[in-house]
């Protein structure tokens, strides 16, 4: 677990460098924890057992006045390649409140020390496919494009990208998708249509993807009231969903699942394959005492993949000693 007296943790994601997991996340003084989306840096520690972490400090932080990423940095990733570590995040700007949400990359020889690329944003919103420009009337009136987790193809020499963003046709309310681009070099990036988009939210958040035998696994989180579809058989939830498919690139199940949901306090989430087994880790965002936001990583849990292909999780509420 990790829990900083002082400091706020959310969003997250994890590297595994030979027997040492790193793990950089979303990070803000607790005391501000109301304005915390709008003065977010990115943070780093290192473990070896995913329970007991040592923190490192702030690694990434926004831009110079001006820059498009002077208001604050946002969830992303980190891919090696070639001996190089690639930090990708989402940036925002400050004369642009913050409404449009573009992705960056930092690079670094040592996982500590990390240049952002000249060619900085590396992706934006792609007309073609999805919303970008700020609509005021709109539910969203963002530009969602953001939350890059990027995997390598283990068929071709493609990178793909899959991002937080909303297509630009459609219900308003059910615009969530999960975009996709590529690259062969993780500097210079192709835009792709959605590879997901289940017309049901109003976002998709924090995408992950893994996987687990002959079937990819495609996780996201979104919140209770940006679901738009209410049925006796789905009641509106917040927290960790999934769905799944035979290829990368789907197609990807239009019906998903729940994998940890309302009242436990989790949301986005990452699984980890160890020596031991599957695990997953989860961000709490409810916790007693600790209002209004919790603010922590929980400890592994356990993750079982069931005949049928779903998943399961053995989650617990942490307790927290503070």
């Amino acid at each position: 677990m990790l829990y900083l007296k002082n400091t706020l943790i959310w969003d997250f994601w994890l590297l595994r460098v030979k027997d040492t997991f790193h793990l950089f996340y979303l990070e803000c003084p607790r005391k501000l924890a109301k304005e915390k989306n709008d003065i977010t840096t990115i943070g780093h520690a290192v473990s070896t057992d995913l329970y007991n972490w040592e923190t490192k400090g702030t690694i990434l932080s926004g831009g110079a006045k001006g820059d498009w990423d002077d208001l604050c940095l946002w969830t992303g990733c980190t891919v090696e390649l070639n001996g190089k570590y690639y930090l990708f995040y989402t940036g925002r700007k400050k004369s642009e409140a913050g409404r449009i949400q573009r992705i960056g990359v930092a690079v670094s020889d040592d996982l500590h020390h990390f240049v952002k690329m000249p060619q900085n944003p590396i992706l934006v919103a792609d007309k073609r496919w999805y919303e970008e420009t700020v609509n005021f009337s709109s539910v969203y009136p963002h530009v969602a494009w953001r939350d890059p987790y990027v995997v390598k193809d283990p068929d071709s020499d493609y990178y793909y990208a899959f991002i937080t963003a909303r297509t630009n046709t459609g219900s308003d309310q059910t615009r969530g998708c999960i975009g996709l681009a590529r690259s062969t070099n993780l500097l210079k990036w192709e835009c792709l249509p959605p590879v997901y988009a289940p017309n049901r939210y109003r976002y998709l958040e924090v995408p992950a993807v893994y996987q687990f035998g002959n079937r990819w696994y495609l996780l996201y989180g979104t919140k209770d009231y940006c679901h738009a579809v209410d049925s006796p058989e789905r009641r509106p939830e917040t927290g960790c969903f999934y769905t799944s498919s035979e290829e990368l690139l789907g197609p990807y199940l239009q019906e998903d699942h729940v994998l940890v949901g309302t009242d436990t306090g989790a949301y986005t989430t990452k699984l980890v394959q160890t020596d031991q087994g599957l695990f997953a880790l989860f961000h709490i965002t409810k916790y007693p005492g600790l209002e209004p936001y919790a603010g922590f990583i929980s400890d592994p849990f356990p993750v079982n993949i069931l005949n049928d292909g779903r998943l399961s999780v053995d989650f617990k509420i942490p307790q927290l000693h503070i």
